[in-house]
């Protein structure tokens, strides 16, 4: 499954920081977003897939 990823330093942003700080790592496809922390990739696969 190819992806794009783009990584993203919220430290620049202050809304963003005050918004994934304690999430991180997160994954967003659209207007889904994963805490993806302890996932691991069978769990993230299907979270793409759905």
């Amino acid at each position: 499954m190819p992806l794009d990823v783009d990584r993203v330093d919220i430290t620049k942003d202050p809304a963003l920081f005050d918004r994934y700080a304690l999430r991180i790592p997160v994954i967003t496809m659209g207007e889904r977003e994963l805490d993806a922390a302890g996932v691991d990739d069978r769990a993230i696969r299907a979270w793409l897939r759905a």
